[in-house]
């Protein structure tokens, strides 16, 4: 038998290498579509899932972005814009507008978006006119009044906003910052300091054109440079991002560390997948989520996404209750991560 050329032998080599790497792929790819399934958007009863998120924010460009990227990681793509109507042109399904003054035209264009069943989100915005009335007057109806002896933003009660703050959390902003508060007795964040009851409320959220809006009163800048503080703020800003987008929170109700990385992206037509980091040394407890689903739904499946035989990972999820549900998890080792699918069905139309 003849000897193959050299060059011709590496020739082979090369292509058998080649041909083994994308059979590898083409594995990997199967192996995780069957797992999660394609990266597509449920709808909600012709209003689908927001596929984007659009930020108009003021400040430098470039410094915005990478704030913004930090703040809400992997839960959506972001794109950013230097004006309303370019945010709502980008077709994303939700925008958010931090720390920008809205003008007439801007409140009509945000009016019809939202109408359309858009989601908007109002970070410390203020009026484009000074004798104009604010944003969420304007857009919902809602009074807005000057609280200047207001201290910090604290959870009165539970909901889809009030779930990125834990029950004991205050949320304090920078002397300087100019402090407004809305008139909504049961909103589920409110100043806990040096305003009444009944006009104190920090953050709103509601559907007055059959879309979604949501207010917060100071932008996520405003906060104390303490990181529980910065950190507590983020976690606002993700719950009111996912409510707007129609995307699931999960809210720690048990243990609440620095170090436990959650996380919620989506994973096919009706699935998300809910993520588990634990970054400490050490193993946390028992784990307890609320989570939020954000939308009309007639039940969730839960389960592992990689096949477990070992009852030490056995988990517990209550029945969905007002788009809610309560998932109980084994404690995670430290430096482990575990994931869960959360599979929704559809309320009937």
């Amino acid at each position: 038998m003849m000897e193959p050329s050299k060059p011709l032998y590496g020739l082979r080599l090369v292509s058998t290498g080649v041909a083994v790497v994308a059979l590898g792929l083409a594995s990997m790819v199967q192996t995780f579509g069957a797992t999660i399934g394609p990266f597509e958007f449920m709808a909600e009863r012709g209003v689908a899932s927001a596929t984007c998120l659009a930020v108009v924010s003021v400040g430098e460009a470039e410094e915005c972005q990478k704030r913004w990227s930090a703040r809400l990681g992997a839960m959506l793509p972001l794109h950013f814009e230097d004006e309303v109507a370019g945010a709502i042109a980008k077709g994303c399904g939700a925008v958010l507008l931090d720390g920008v003054p809205i003008d007439a035209t801007d409140l009509e264009r945000l009016a019809s978006f939202e109408a359309s069943g858009g989601g908007v989100g109002l970070l410390g915005v203020r009026a484009g006119h000074p004798e104009a009335a604010h944003p969420l007057t304007a857009l919902a109806g809602v009074e807005v009044m000057r609280v200047p002896d207001a201290l910090g933003i604290q959870r009165k009660g539970n909901g889809a906003l009030a779930a990125g703050l834990q029950p004991w959390e205050r949320v304090h902003v920078l002397r300087d910052t100019r402090r407004v508060a809305a008139a909504a007795p049961a909103a589920e964040l409110k100043w806990s300091e040096g305003v009444s009851p009944e006009s104190g409320a920090a953050g709103w959220r509601g559907e007055p054109r059959g879309g979604r809006l949501a207010w917060l009163a100071v932008r996520p800048d405003a906060v104390l440079n303490e990181a529980s503080e910065r950190r507590a703020m983020d976690r606002i800003v993700l719950a009111m991002v996912a409510w707007l987008a129609r995307r699931p929170f999960a809210e720690a109700v048990s243990f609440d560390s620095p170090e436990l990385v959650v996380g919620i992206v989506p994973g096919g037509p009706r699935r998300f997948v809910l993520s588990l980091t634990n970054r400490a040394d050490w193993a946390t407890p028992e784990l307890a989520f609320r989570v939020h689903l954000n939308r009309p739904t007639a039940g969730v499946d839960v389960g592992l996404t990689t096949i477990e035989l070992s009852g030490r990972h056995a988990f517990r999820a209550t029945r969905v209750e007002s788009g809610v549900f309560t998932l109980t998890v084994p404690p995670l080792e430290g430096g482990s991560s575990r994931s869960y699918t959360l599979d929704v069905a559809e309320e009937a139309a």
